[in-house]
């Protein structure tokens, strides 16, 4: 580990009262226990300047002063999963932008989401399984002072099943396949890429239950050659969602003018209205997004996705459902294994056991991280044995001293059928987490907060 180096605490193994402490010493250090500590980058005390990691379920609350910027790094994502970012402004601050950029460039964003200076309240914004890639870094920048707190949840799949375009399948021009491009892609591993002049880009039948969030907006990201045969007119492109089953072909906004942003990608906007947000909350089997494309030259596209006040689709409906499925009753729980995370939708009371605890070493705590998707505040009640606490917030987090051969067998009452997602982990003994391997003439710093 380099000069300067800093490491954080994940967990809460040390108390709440134990002091900031600084350790100087003139020998390098390594990790020994996964998941113990996390390297955040280094530098300099100014929550400006501190490269914090973002675990998903693990809430985050900082602040911005002015106009500064906080970065995360993305650590513990899968690349064949999805997420959302629920921004929770808690001040009469504002918070203008986040941006996300790969490790290889951290000049130029791979995603953008203007917030507008959003005051006050809950913001969702959706992110492809490439934009919360670990490793990514993931930029907040304010526009005064603000207090926030930050989660990171998994979506389960793409919120449009068919808008990565990884499968030409999923969409056809005509009577053939789309042809997908390897070459190019603002997410994922492919595009879609379609010739010179007019055509209809239709998906194929799409499910409501695979919708799994609306938003108030479309967005579809477009690529332009360097060597398009005519910078002075690109093209224009259209959305539609068309559902034969119901006689309806719906436009979202408007058609848009494509802008030569030559050899690079550009994110186009496409409004919902109200009549689609309530059909995608219907059960439909029969679901067709279309593009209509009008250009000069060869396009590529990629990256369909749902954007802004993102809420979670109605029509979707996860385990359990009471009476009879697991969950339902002491005997029969849910499993939830330590380090990771069940998605429910309890209409009642719901049984889960925490299960899965390492037996090469013994933890001192185990937590419990209780979240809602639609950002709302929590309701219900949380039990362990005969304790019993209220939820709160729209985070909710509690520990419990771990004891061995103990059994954590949990009850939620009066959830009110309302998506939640519940996940667990441990901590270990903070002493003796690190070790010396070698000898080193630089001095480093390794700080325990």
């Amino acid at each position: 580990m380099g000069l300067g180096a800093r490491t954080t605490r994940i967990g809460t193994s040390l108390p709440a009262e134990a002091p900031f402490d600084s350790k100087f010493d003139s020998t390098n250090f390594s990790l020994v226990r996964n998941g113990q500590f996390v390297v955040d980058g280094c530098c300099e005390d100014n929550i400006a300047n501190r490269i914090l990691s973002l675990f998903p379920n693990k809430l985050q609350k900082s602040y911005l002063s002015e106009s500064l910027t906080n970065t995360y790094v993305f650590a513990g994502t899968k690349t064949t999963d999805s997420y959302a970012i629920l921004l929770n402004v808690q001040n009469e601050g504002a918070v203008n932008k986040i941006e996300v950029f790969s490790p290889k460039d951290d000049l130029t964003p791979i995603f953008v989401e203007y917030l507008n200076n959003s005051e006050n309240g809950k913001k969702s914004i959706f992110l492809g399984s490439d934009y919360a890639r670990a490793g990514n870094t993931l930029k907040i920048t304010g526009g005064g002072e603000v207090y926030y707190s930050l989660l990171l949840f998994e979506t389960g799949i793409d919120n449009i099943s068919v808008g990565r375009f990884e499968k030409n399948t999923d969409w056809n021009i005509g009577n053939e396949c789309a042809t997908l491009s390897l070459d190019k892609s603002s997410e994922g591993q492919r595009s879609l890429v379609s010739s010179s002049g007019w055509k209809l880009i239709e998906s194929r039948n799409v499910s409501t239950e695979e919708i799994s969030l609306i938003g108030d907006s479309i967005y579809i990201d477009v690529f332009v050659p360097s060597n398009t045969s005519n910078p002075w007119w690109i093209g224009n492109i259209a959305v539609w969602l068309n559902v034969p089953s119901s006689n309806r072909r719906i436009q979202l906004g408007n058609e848009l003018t494509l802008e030569a942003f030559l050899d690079r990608w550009k994110t186009y906007s496409f409004v919902v209205p109200d009549e689609i947000k309530l059909l995608l909350k219907e059960e439909h089997s029969d679901i067709h997004f279309q593009i209509v494309l009008n250009s000069s030259d060869s396009l590529w596209i990629d990256n369909m996705r749902f954007v802004g006040n993102l809420q979670e689709n109605t029509v979707n409906k996860f385990e359990p459902h009471c009476p009879g499925d697991e969950g339902c009753s002491s005997t029969n729980p849910l499993q939830l294994l330590v380090n990771n995370t069940i998605r429910i939708v309890p209409e009642g009371d719901l049984w889960f056991e925490v299960v899965g605890f390492p037996n090469d070493w013994t933890p001192a705590s185990l937590h419990l991280g209780i979240s809602a998707e639609d950002g709302a505040e929590l309701t219900g009640f949380l039990s362990l044995d005969d304790s019993v606490v209220p939820l709160s917030d729209w985070y909710f987090q509690r520990g419990y001293t771990f004891e061995r051969n103990r059994r954590y067998l949990f009850k939620l009452h009066n959830l009110g059928g309302r998506p939640y997602r519940i996940n667990a982990w441990v901590d270990g003994q903070v002493l003796d987490v690190a070790s010396n391997t070698s000898k080193s003439t630089l001095p480093w710093v390794v700080r325990f907060y």
